[in-house]
């Protein structure tokens, strides 16, 4: 019992933790880092995730110098890290052909139209497959820090940020006192981020506000950072690279990674725009983007006597007393554990049943944030989502998901017009997001 339990809540932590940070294995999960959180590749299409083009404020380092054997020795290491961070994405298949993978990097970016797309798009591509065929040269450099243990890692690690604060000791040294206790600060928590959970940005927000104010001071100080600046060469770029910057993070306001183009308009989107402006309520808002959600919190909410088991979705925020009530198993990883002890997995219905439960709530989406290699919590998801639509004991009482009715043609709601009525089956007119259930 006991090794069945750690290995469920290992794979549960695996699929949710590491669909943040990556699925390399050894060094290349850090090296590919700065890599990963500007490109959001690792959880794609989820702005949130994303640190935006913040490194770009770091590339003028790299020309301020007149050394030029130590600038070209930087750049060649970055060259190496962006080649392994690329590689990392796409090396653990064994040397596919251009077409297969033109179509993976595709599958990273999505589906974009537009004039521009049409001329950055094949630049971006082929530089991606320039990349991973040299990554491929380097296949057994990178295999062997692949098979790195995480000691070793941390050594390595270590060992590097020994070696570039003794570098950089002579320029810390005349540091304003009161900064070299900031930085110290942000060093030690973006340390502890960095090893322990580098993928999620908002746990390293601390790190990243205040490095602002340490790129803030060199910004005015470059001769401070970089030996034998040329101070009228520095200043433009600096000030070239921030402005660059903040117009590429500004332009991400008018384009979305989640929307088509037929769907630009729900960027900005008007229910938003009237409830906080004040002539409507949170519950007309609510009823605007999904459809059922007000009826089924007024259900949820009627008696606070009665236990949830929730699988996803965001609505835990409209339960109340969601922390007595409401068991949360967003990774399946409970159910897992508990089905896997059964005679029978659908007995779980059951357990549920006898342990006072009364409704379950589920995410429609909860197998497609599965990043994992192997699928794990796809797999789970699917044999769950069956069990429940089979189950005798269950009664279907809230969907945001509508089929094709020969009989009926939409569904006319408060605040919208649906097509089809809401149900689950194959001839879906309308990608629902969640799904209640009442317990018999």
């Amino acid at each position: 019992g006991s090794v069945a339990k750690t290995s469920s809540f290992g794979e549960v932590a695996r699929e949710e933790i590491k669909r943040y940070m990556g699925y390399e294995s050894g060094l290349p999960l850090y090296l590919s880092l700065p890599h990963d959180l500007t490109m959001n590749v690792n959880v794609p299409f989820s702005r949130y995730l994303a640190v935006s083009f913040l490194f770009l404020l770091l590339l003028p380092f790299l020309f301020m110098g007149r050394n030029l054997v130590l600038n070209t020795g930087v750049q060649i290491m970055l060259l190496g890290l962006w080649t392994v961070s690329i590689y990392a994405l796409y090396g653990l298949m064994d040397n596919p052909d251009s077409e297969t993978l033109s179509m993976l990097i595709q599958n990273k970016l999505g589906i974009h139209e537009g004039w521009l797309s049409q001329i950055i798009l094949p630049i971006h591509v082929q530089t991606q497959k320039l990349f991973i065929q040299l990554g491929f040269m380097l296949k057994g450099p990178f295999d062997y820090l692949s098979g790195l243990s995480f000691f070793w890692v941390y050594i390595f690690l270590l060992l590097s940020g020994i070696g570039t604060f003794w570098l950089m000791k002579a320029h810390l040294a005349n540091l304003p006192s009161t900064l070299k206790q900031i930085l110290a600060f942000a060093l030690a928590l973006g340390g502890f981020w960095f090893f322990f959970g580098n993928g999620i940005i908002w746990y390293g927000f601390a790190f990243f506000a205040l490095g602002l104010l340490w790129m803030v001071y060199y910004f005015e100080q470059p001769d401070a950072l970089v030996d034998k600046v040329n101070d009228s060469f520095a200043r433009p770029l600096w000030q070239g690279a921030v402005l660059t910057s903040l117009l590429l993070c500004f332009s991400l306001f008018f384009v979305s990674g989640t929307q088509s183009q037929q769907n630009a308009k729900y960027i900005f989107q008007g229910a938003f725009l009237r409830y906080a402006s004040g002539p409507q309520n949170i519950s007309r808002t609510q009823a605007q983007f999904i459809p059922y959600m007000e009826e089924m919190m007024q259900r949820l909410n009627s008696n606070p006597e009665e236990k949830i088991y929730r699988v996803g979705t965001g609505f835990n925020y409209h339960i109340l007393e969601n922390d007595k009530r409401v068991l949360s198993d967003n990774q399946l990883g409970l159910y897992d554990q508990i089905a896997g002890s059964l005679d029978k997995k659908d007995d779980f219905i059951q357990l549920l049943k006898i342990s006072g439960f009364k409704y379950i709530l589920y995410d429609l989406n909860t197998g497609s944030i599965d990043n994992t290699p192997e699928q794990s919590m796809r797999k789970k998801a699917v044999e769950f989502f069956n069990m429940m639509i089979k189950s005798p004991d269950l009664n279907p009482l809230f969907t945001d998901n509508f089929i094709r009715d020969p009989n009926i043609k939409e569904t006319r709601l408060s605040e919208m017009v649906m097509p089809g009525v809401p149900g689950l089956g194959d001839n879906v007119s309308r990608q629902g997001t969640f799904l209640l259930y009442e317990i018999k």
